[in-house]
């Protein structure tokens, strides 16, 4: 079990299945926009699962079962669209959903496909990377 950081001095732990998540029409409305602990996927989350606590970001879902630790998933795609819609007056529509594991690339500590020799001229050659796109108008930062 690696420790990827801690969100409210519990650690935070990649999940290792995906789950199904059905949205419905009850969990929209009970939803509150810009609230990554009450949208509808919030409250599906806790509905289906019977969970502690959820936060939903744009690009991750944490869950907490228990009080020893977080699950960290991925946001599917469709469902960050969904949420962007939602946040800024948009309707979230009712859905089935598959949240998947954070795939290996993408896990903090994990550097795949790096080249540590320093004599290879392939990394002086690599192109900058383009700034991200910050989404405005939609919840809250990151933890803390």
């Amino acid at each position: 079990m690696t420790v990827i950081t801690t969100i409210e001095g519990l650690p935070v732990i990649n999940a290792k299945k995906p789950l199904m998540l059905n949205i419905t029409p009850e969990d929209i409305k009970a939803a509150r926009k810009h609230s990554p602990g009450n949208c509808a996927v919030a409250k599906a989350c806790k509905r289906e699962w019977e969970v502690e606590e959820v936060r939903v970001h744009l690009s991750r879902i944490y869950i907490r079962r228990n009080e020893k630790n977080w699950i960290r998933f991925a946001t599917p795609s469709p469902m960050r669209n969904e949420i962007i819609s939602y946040d800024r007056g948009g309707e979230f529509l009712p859905s089935v959903f598959t949240i998947k594991p954070v795939s290996p690339s993408q896990r903090t500590g994990k550097r795949q496909g790096t080249n540590t020799d320093k004599n290879d001229k392939s990394r002086t050659l690599r192109k900058k990377r383009k700034a991200y796109t910050v989404v405005k108008g939609v919840r809250v930062a990151a933890h803390k």
